[in-house]
């Protein structure tokens, strides 16, 4: 899938080095890492021998170099190449891509495995447990059967059989009974309350992502359709590219956003806290998106004490700003006006 995404980016990327030039393209990769964070993402730009042209923030990536084999395999015609790398300062791997942006240039991408690890591991989090208590229940059934009398088994059986096949609602009628096979159905029970909850919490999470990313995609979709059955200009391919490109970046976010909820809600996310000035984080990304700005036509204004120190998360924070910064540039109508305030009290 890594791969997928990654050839995709280089020829995104390749399209907008042609359209807008180096510059903006220099630009635009900074945003991109700033966006996803740069302990996670890195852009270089290089010449086919292997001399940086461009890159985003690399201080979380020091140590990776170029790779000489890459290079070569590019100069004799091969248009991609890809490598994973388990790096010493680093917890989990590192995928890397190298591909063509033209006929000079190539564009190296690297990206951490954290989250996708981050997300299986989620994943066995949440199931895990579930099959294991089911795994038990059903040995403590297997138990009691061998017991007790096999009436009170019996509605455990075919309470959990009605339940295998789809009859989530159902529960062990325990009403009046005191024995162990009664307190073992009123923890199936509890059990079973317990699947149904999150059962109906996934599917609540499922809907309202279904609903987040129906419109962006209605909108690519829109757009693609009129460009095929119209006759339109260059400069119409090229605004629905732009559009796409920001119809994907919101597809990012909310993709990224609820794995952050997911995170927080198991109780797997995992905060770093540090104290940090909010005033020199805010002065940072309003410079990372001041040529988007200026392109634009958009004034950015800020209003800020000379400093205000917070304890919070700098990479979550950091995030939290440059999305702020970044819907504010895609629905502020040109001419207009950004305005940045901060208040800090003590």
């Amino acid at each position: 899938r890594w791969d997928r995404d990654a050839l995709s980016d280089i020829e995104e990327y390749s399209k907008f080095l042609a359209e807008k030039g180096r510059s903006d393209l220099t630009d635009e990769l900074r945003r991109e890492a700033e966006s996803d964070g740069i302990e996670n993402v890195f852009y270089r730009v290089l010449t086919l021998d292997g001399k940086t042209v461009s890159n985003s923030n690399m201080t979380p990536w020091k140590t990776i170099g170029v790779n000489p084999i890459a290079l070569s395999k590019l100069r004799s015609g091969k248009r991609y190449f890809f490598e994973t790398l388990k790096l010493p300062e680093h917890e989990y791997e590192t995928h890397i891509a190298y591909g063509l942006l033209n006929s000079s240039l190539v564009l190296q991408i690297g990206e951490s495995t954290e989250e996708d690890t981050k997300f299986l591991s989620l994943m066995r989090r949440i199931f895990a447990p579930i099959m294991m208590s089911m795994a038990l229940i059903a040995m403590s059934v297997g138990w009691a059967m061998a017991k007790r009398a096999m009436g009170g088994v019996e509605r455990v059986t075919e309470t959990s059989f009605r339940i295998s096949q789809g009859a989530l609602d159902k529960r062990v009628n325990v009403a009046g009974e005191k024995d162990e096979i009664a307190r073992l159905g009123m923890t199936f029970n509890m059990m079973l309350d317990k699947i149904n909850t999150l059962i109906g919490e996934i599917k609540e999470m499922g809907d309202s992502l279904a609903h987040d990313l129906k419109t962006p995609l209605a909108r690519i979709r829109g757009e693609s359709e009129m460009c095929l059955t119209r006759d339109v200009s260059p400069e119409d391919y090229k605004a629905m590219a732009a559009s796409t490109i920001e119809e994907c970046d919101r597809l990012l976010n909310i993709i990224n956003t609820m794995m952050d909820i997911s995170e927080a809600e198991s109780g797997v996310l995992k905060l770093e806290s540090q104290e940090i000035d909010l005033v020199d984080t805010i002065n940072e990304a309003c410079e990372l998106f001041r040529a988007v700005a200026e392109g634009r036509g958009l004034e950015i204004k800020k209003d800020l004490p000379s400093s205000c120190l917070i304890l919070r998360d700098r990479r979550k924070i950091q995030r939290m700003i440059s999305n702020l910064l970044d819907n504010a540039l895609k629905y502020t109508p040109k001419g207009g006006i950004i305005s940045l305030s901060l208040k800090c009290r003590v």
